[in-house]
């Protein structure tokens, strides 16, 4: 069943996003992430309707997302895609409040 996944509130980290196969790994309750370009693809853990600042950042996520020192009350939303490197592309929505962090930018 589909259901929000709350990954930081209040500025603290509090899960990531799986799929079937990454939550049976890591013996963790399953998000709704599972998605898959089409029927064919295998299914990997994807964002879906993330709402942060749209701004390219680079670093390892749980750092990234760990170092949030702020959030403001301020939203906006985009249209945007997820991709898997060079192969599939599912469309997807994101954007959210601007965020203080540290990160490196690129």
């Amino acid at each position: 069943m589909a259901s929000s996944t709350r990954i930081v509130e209040n500025g603290i980290f509090r899960r990531g996003i799986t799929d079937l196969y990454s939550a049976t790994a890591l013996k963790i309750p399953r998000s709704a992430n599972g998605r898959r370009q089409d029927y064919s693809r295998k299914a990997y853990a994807r964002m879906s309707n993330t709402y942060f600042a749209p701004v390219g950042i680079s670093g390892y996520v749980p750092e990234v997302l760990q170092s949030i020192s702020a959030v403001s009350r301020e939203v906006q939303l985009d249209g945007g895609s997820c991709g898997k490197g060079h192969k599939e592309i599912v469309p997807v929505a994101s954007g959210g409040p601007h965020l203080l962090l540290k990160a490196r930018l690129g």
